[in-house]
């Protein structure tokens, strides 16, 4: 993959190429200097140069240890960890690049201690296998928190990852051009203030807590999957996605709220899923909202959307949804196809090229 290709192209041009483990433990309150490959960090250390490593790992931060990377990169190769951070404790990454690595930033494999936090500021981490990875421990240890801010994931094959509850709180940063740019396993991650941009799939959830706030998801295959647990997604804008939520077989729910939903192919795709969708828009979408399989079990709200311009606004619902002050308007389509529907009053339609306007609801005349 590409970063086989990178790994080879900066190992003959870096300015520094070592390997060896070194140990550092320098006295309170000095920054120590990373100059080779393996060096086991204990406290402040810094790299002052931009190193490139052929084989293992790049640097190892024990707990209470902090990288700053000053502006330089940190490139490997692909078999390769860039940073490994530990289950337990507090450590920090801050300021540059970690690339080409099979996982820029990785989480010491740990049976017993965990829960430990690591704080990624104003790095780039680009071109590896996967960009963070919060796997490491065993099913009852706990996990470890990654808060990102003001960072670049791109061009990873997956950007973030974690499995066996690690969390990620990924605030004023960007999700670019990677293959996954979260793929999330009975963990979790919150995304705010950022942009989640060019991936195949933005977001995969599976039975892990996600959440998106205040950001844009854009240009995707996928925005959001999710199974089991579902997703929240409010006040962002989500545009040109082929599908732009998606959910199987979810009893989270799906909670949607305050969203634009704009020129994606399929807006919201739901599949035996709970949802509770209200007061979002949806505007030039192949299809604003489609949900299929009737069971009991999953119960769904669709209140005070807005579907303008579409192809079809409502086209179908879970038997029993509620569907409650809607207004479709010139959809090219139907405006609200929703057999089974529970109707909760108040939906409008007119304008929509398929007669009639309403099916499964009562919509009143147009004012």
């Amino acid at each position: 993959m590409r970063s086989i290709s990178r790994t080879v192209a900066l190992a003959a041009t870096a300015t520094a190429v070592v390997v060896g483990p070194v140990a550092l433990a320098g006295p309170a309150g000095a920054a120590e200097r990373v100059t080779a490959c393996g060096t086991v960090v204990t406290a402040d250390a810094v790299l002052t140069t931009d190193l490139t490593c052929t084989t293992g790992d790049g640097v190892v931060l024990l707990p209470g240890a902090s990288l700053d990377l000053r502006g330089h990169r940190l490139t490997g190769h692909a078999d390769g960890r860039g940073v490994v951070v530990p289950a337990d404790g507090a450590v920090s990454v801050r300021r540059g690049t970690v690339d080409g690595w099979g996982t820029g930033i990785a989480v010491a494999a740990s049976e017993e201690g965990a829960g430990g936090t690591t704080a990624v500021d104003r790095v780039r981490l680009r071109d590896n296998g996967t960009g963070i990875d919060g796997s490491s421990s065993a099913w009852g240890t706990g996990g470890v928190t990654f808060t990102i801010t003001s960072s670049h994931v791109e061009h990873n094959g997956t950007g973030l990852s974690a499995v066996l509850v690690s969390f990620f709180d990924v605030a004023s940063s960007v999700l670019a051009d990677n293959g996954t740019a979260a793929h999330m396993n009975s963990s979790g991650i919150r995304v705010v203030d950022s942009r989640v941009v060019r991936n195949g799939t933005a977001l995969f959830c599976d039975e892990s807590f996600c959440e998106i706030e205040r950001s844009v998801v854009r240009d995707n295959g996928t925005g959001v999957d999710t199974r089991a647990f579902g997703a929240t997604v409010r006040d962002s804008t989500l545009v040109g996605n082929t599908v732009a939520v998606a959910s199987f077989t979810s009893w989270g729910p799906v909670e949607l709220t305050g969203n634009t939903f704009r020129d994606n192919g399929t807006a919201v795709q739901l599949s035996w899923s709970s949802s509770t969708v209200v007061g979002n828009t949806f505007v030039r979408n192949g299809v604003g909202y489609v949900a299929d399989g009737d069971d009991p079990f999953f119960t769904n709200h669709l209140e005070a959307n807005t579907f303008t311009r579409n192809g079809d606004g409502i086209l179908a619902v879970h038997g029993g949804t509620t569907v409650q002050d809607n207004s479709a308007v010139r959809n090219t389509r139907w405006g609200i196809h929703a057999p089974g529907a529970v109707d909760g009053g108040g939906n409008t339609a007119w304008r929509n090229g398929t007669e009639p306007q309403c099916v499964g609801v009562v919509c009143a005349p147009r004012s």
